[in-house]
């Protein structure tokens, strides 16, 4: 690229409401505080930082929003779309049932309502790279054929690892029919393929597809350092002297895991009566978990606090004693888990393969067995509140393990510079 041409990215995302990315919609359209990924704010953010002009285009389910280009926060250029609101009582259907059919309607609803959108932006911006995110959107294959531009795929994490084969094609014919649009863009890397360690060994899915390893962009992300704010609630309050208080953040939907925390409170309750929960987030499980921890009769022990600033984060959980994370599938690395680790709480996880690498049973974390979660983790609170010596050491092991984190500056700095020297080439 010559020097006088303008640096530009244009983002093709898919962030429906209720599904992947919530809350960009409503900060991005909406005009509202953002929410939803750090990973999607800071990038947006980030790039404007280092010399790009950003632009993203983004559906609009009927009149959900405005229907209209609009620029936030001085360097983010929004281009919506619109997709018919007939189709939206289908899409909320399928969120309720989970339904893996929303990764194909998808695909085809922005293909049939956004390829010549989009394509007329491509000609008229003529972006240096297209940065295509998420799985459930397949646009930027066909921008990129047809526009020449380089692409650059954006993953958040991946759900197939767990099911690849030791031999043959990775996958069975069902698994590949469910995850056919996720495998399409492995077998087609194009320039480069930027994807999150939440712990679900994107790195290893990457590889069993052939993706060149020179294609591959694999890290965990960031953090918010530089602009930490003061907790807007205190956990803490009300508590007993001397107790014991374990914390959890999460979008509180099945999956992330809750409901097995709270299950196994009863028993570590009666081992520690001075155990404390704060559950800190919102979704569509939040009324079934506040019954849950009801009917087992700990309801006094847990408090839900619902969603806070994420710029508080970590100063909130600078509050609790211990970070639990018990989600069912292998993703036991998010967000919420480097926050806690910056804050320095100790943490409570599975040796599901999530933290391979990353952290170590008994040297800086307790990690469970998955399948044990209600029988070990009271044993693991009790420990950790009791036994003095073993808390300092998995404190000390926690601290070396902070220092090796990236603020969102430093991180998001490194992946420009791989996709740079990647469309170089």
């Amino acid at each position: 690229m010559k020097s006088h041409e303008r640096k530009r990215v244009l983002i093709v995302g898919a962030p429906f409401k209720g599904f992947y990315h919530t809350g960009v919609p409503d900060w991005l359209l909406g005009g509202n505080p953002p929410e939803g990924l750090p990973d999607i704010i800071y990038t947006l953010r980030e790039f404007g930082k280092h010399g790009y002009e950003v632009h993203i285009s983004l559906p609009v389910w009927g009149r959900m929003y405005p229907y209209r280009e609009v620029i936030r926060e001085g360097c983010i250029t929004v281009h919506p779309y619109r997709i018919p609101g007939v189709f939206l009582p289908l899409v909320r259907l399928l969120i309720r049932k989970g339904n893996v059919v929303l990764n194909w309607l998808f695909v085809i609803l922005t293909m049939v309502f956004g390829f010549d959108f989009n394509r007329r932006l491509v000609a008229r911006l003529k972006p240096t790279f297209l940065y295509q995110m998420g799985y459930t959107i397949l646009l930027g294959h066909f921008l990129h054929r047809i526009g020449n531009v380089p692409l650059v795929y954006r993953m958040f994490g991946t759900t197939v690892t767990r099911r690849l084969r030791s031999s043959g094609f990775p996958l069975s014919l069902f698994h590949l029919l469910r995850h056919a649009p996720e495998v399409f863009i492995y077998r087609h890397p194009f320039s480069l393929m930027v994807q999150t360690n939440d712990g679900s060994a994107g790195s290893k899915t990457m590889s069993a597809f052939g993706v060149p390893r020179s294609k591959q962009f694999f890290t965990v992300n960031g953090v918010n350092l530089h602009n930490q704010q003061k907790a807007v609630i205190n956990i803490r309050k009300g508590l007993p002297k001397g107790a014991f208080l374990a914390v959890t953040i999460a979008h509180l939907v099945k999956w992330k895991g809750i409901d097995r925390t709270i299950r196994a409170l009863p028993e570590a309750i009666r081992l520690n009566p001075k155990l404390r929960m704060a559950i800190i987030g919102d979704g569509d499980q939040r009324k079934e978990l506040e019954q849950l921890a009801k009917s087992l009769g700990v309801e006094d022990y847990v408090k839900f606090y619902g969603v806070i600033p994420n710029a508080t984060v970590i100063d909130t959980l600078r509050q609790a004693d211990v970070f639990i994370s018990t989600i069912y599938v292998p993703q036991n690395l998010p967000n919420t888990m480097l926050e806690s680790i910056t804050a320095g709480c100790n943490v409570i996880s599975l040796a599901d393969g999530s933290l391979d690498g990353f952290l170590e049973d008994g040297k800086n974390a307790i990690l469970l067995d998955p399948d044990r979660v209600k029988e070990e983790l009271p044993g693991a609170l009790e420990r950790l509140a009791k036994d003095k010596t073993f808390n300092k050491r998995l404190s000390a092991g926690i601290e070396r393990k902070r220092k090796e984190i990236w603020c969102w500056t430093e991180r998001i700095a490194k992946e420009l510079e791989a996709i740079e020297r990647a469309i170089k080439k």
